[in-house]
């Protein structure tokens, strides 16, 4: 049992966390950006190049797949949010009637 007004959700909606994850996968990003330009710096060479660019586009595919994991948790805690609030604004009008 809770009291009232306890936040049960396990979803806080503190601003600077929001920009934390948002910092989070702007530098997912420009990692996974910059694995593909050293990619793209050794296709073409030799064999021993070749064998290089395979593993530059293995880590910037890892760090593409983080960025899209943090942007979905990042939507998912914007969604749940908007819940929250549209519940906290409903729950207001019923107690006032």
């Amino acid at each position: 049992m809770t009291d009232p007004g306890d936040d049960v959700t396990g979803v806080t909606d503190r601003p600077e966390y929001q920009k934390a994850l948002a910092a989070r996968i702007s530098d997912y990003e420009s990692r996974s950006k910059a694995c593909w330009s050293e990619c793209e710096a050794m296709r073409g060479g030799t064999d021993r190049d070749g064998n290089t660019a395979v593993k530059w586009s293995a880590e910037a595919l890892k760090w593409a797949r983080l960025r899209e994991e943090m942007q979905e948790t990042l939507d998912r805690r914007a969604h749940n949010l908007d819940l929250i609030n549209h519940e906290r604004e409903m729950s207001g009008l019923r107690r006032g009637n």
